[in-house]
């Protein structure tokens, strides 16, 4: 008995002490991403500053490709979290008035928290919300036919309804629009969050969405000005070779103009020396008459 003690308490101790480690991992982890985000955000400009100042990249391609990464990675992610908070608003207060009228044994369970946690599901895509007031609704369903007989189910209709239309339709069609990202396709997106998870683990779920945004961008600004398609005239060339005959000809150009200059000198040399030789002719006539 007593070794079986020692080693359940052993065991115990064992158990507790790797959840701790994992818990320290993960609050670690969670220090390092807010403290990393919280200095993005609040010196985001400085950084856009020294990239402009050594790298001069002001009303460049580059830096239309870095302003359209940082509006999509803005409206995907501070729209979508600014979406799960107010969706979770509105079912915190629906809910919490839904249960006013409801029948006695037929309320919500905990409607502050259901309310909540549907607005945190939101960030889900497709299957959304629906993952908390689906399961919240069969269960009222089931409660309603054990301990009523079925009287309360009309509560339970009012619930799905109001769940349908007013949680999930209408921030959804109305305040999604505005928030969401509106230059990726949604079923790119979709399956950005779902895929990223598995590639990267669970911060794939907020590094994939950003390669997406990345390679998007690319696509839309990059690539249509590297005009690649512009080889089907005869006198056109590759981008390369163009940008280098442009740098030959300036160069020719300045070279040109180099050479001239000592050409010119010469001519005005050569003027002001036969007006001087002219003038000494002058005085010499003047002074024999």
């Amino acid at each position: 008995m007593t070794g079986e003690l020692s080693g359940s308490i052993l065991q115990s101790v064992v158990s507790l002490a790797e959840t701790a480690t994992t818990l320290g991992i993960i609050t670690i982890n969670l220090l390092a991403v807010v403290v990393f985000a919280f200095y993005l955000l609040r010196d985001d400009d400085r950084l856009a500053g020294w990239i402009h100042t050594n790298f001069d990249t002001r009303e460049t391609v580059f830096e239309e490709f870095l302003q359209a990464i940082d509006r999509d990675l803005s409206s995907i992610f501070f729209g979508n979290i600014l979406n799960a908070i107010i969706t979770g608003t509105i079912a915190v207060i629906s809910y919490s008035v839904l249960n006013v009228f409801a029948p006695a044994g037929a309320a919500i369970p905990a409607a502050a928290l259901v309310g909540s946690l549907a607005g945190a599901a939101s960030l889900i895509p497709i299957v959304g919300m629906k993952i908390i007031y689906v399961p919240v609704g069969l269960y009222m369903a089931v409660r309603g036919v054990v301990t009523t007989g079925g009287e309360s189910l009309w509560f339970v209709v009012l619930f799905a309804i109001v769940s349908v239309i007013v949680v999930d339709s209408i921030p959804d069609f109305l305040l999604r629009p505005y928030v969401s990202g509106k230059n990726v396709h949604i079923g790119s997106l979709m399956l950005a969050y779902i895929l990223g998870p598995l590639f990267f683990g669970w911060y794939g779920l907020f590094l994939m969405p950003a390669l997406l945004v990345v390679v998007v961008q690319f696509a839309v600004v990059v690539v249509p000005s590297l005009d690649l398609g512009s080889s089907s005239t005869p006198d056109s060339q590759p981008p390369l070779q163009r940008f280098s005959a442009a740098v030959t000809t300036e160069a020719d150009s300045e070279t040109a103009a180099t050479s001239s200059t000592p050409a010119a000198d010469d001519g005005s040399t050569d003027a002001d020396e036969s007006t001087t030789s002219e003038s000494a002719a002058d005085d010499e006539s003047a002074t024999e008459s």
